[in-house]
């Protein structure tokens, strides 16, 4: 039984108002009721709907596949079975050879990315392609990929200094305001979460801030994050950015990556 074969569409259709709303859009696009679906498949679709959703592909896959468990059994399994469908080709059609190629070749992304050991030209390039692989690289990696894009921007100091004892600071970045005629330099914290950062965070970076500006001389921190922040009541995001806090989420970096531009020796910041 094919995605397309008009019996099953319709008895899906038909279930679809019994499903989560995020479920039924899973299932409509999944399965052929998207004509962007039917016009590309394959992975590239998963990876698609995964970040229109703003999930990962292996959550998009977890979802789908508990959504066909769902069809499958209780009052839905008996409302297909009712309609000449046997429940169980919906498993068949999940574990059908274009879905298994999918889910091997995603496992197998995931599993080079998340073992991944340095930054290179390379990666980036990967990462401008599959924006959801952010959250899957190693932190030690994703610092330096921030360093590096601040790096690429021509900021004339820029250090990873997660290891300084002397500072809270995952990165050191300064530059020389010609205009102004000084150096400002930039307390920089980076989150490679998967949850969205809370307001300890936004206390703990705007304390270290000022305690340690009179040895660093901060005038900002900036606060990049792959999940976002969640909404305060202490403070509204103009309250923050006047505080000296700029907090810089996944779509920044998804620009700031669409924007990079490459060293002609390699990365701007090879350690």
């Amino acid at each position: 039984m094919q995605p397309t074969d008009p019996k099953l569409i319709e008895a899906i259709k038909k279930l679809l108002v019994t499903l989560t709303p995020r479920e039924e859009v899973i299932i409509t696009w999944r399965f052929g009721f998207s004509r962007y679906y039917q016009e590309k498949r394959g992975i590239e679709t998963v990876f698609y709907f995964a970040k229109h959703l703003g999930i990962s592909v292996k959550q998009f896959l977890e979802i789908e596949r508990k959504v066909i468990r769902k069809l499958r059994y209780g009052f839905r399994g008996k409302f297909l079975r009712e309609s000449g469908i046997d429940p169980a080709e919906l498993s068949r059609l999940l574990n059908s050879r274009d879905s298994y190629e999918d889910q091997k070749r995603i496992t197998s992304v995931e599993r080079v990315i998340t073992n991944v050991e340095q930054l290179t030209p390379e990666l980036i390039a990967h990462l401008r392609k599959h924006h959801d692989d952010l959250s899957q690289i190693p932190p030690n990696v994703f610092e330096h990929l921030v360093a590096e894009l601040l790096a690429s921007w021509g900021w004339d100091e820029v250090k990873r200094v997660g290891r300084n004892s002397q500072t809270s600071a995952d990165i050191l970045a300064g530059r020389f305001d010609d205009n102004l005629g000084e150096r400002l330099r930039y307390y920089v914290e980076v989150k490679r979460w998967k949850n969205r950062i809370g307001i300890e965070i936004i206390n703990q970076v705007l304390g270290a801030m000022i305690d340690e500006r009179p040895r660093f001389g901060w005038h900002a921190a900036m606060i990049v994050t792959v999940a976002g922040a969640k909404e305060f009541r202490k403070y509204s995001k103009e309250e923050l950015r006047l505080k000296g806090i700029w907090i810089k989420d996944r779509s920044d970096l998804e620009r700031w990556i669409e924007g990079y531009k490459y060293s002609s020796s390699g990365l701007w910041l090879p350690s």
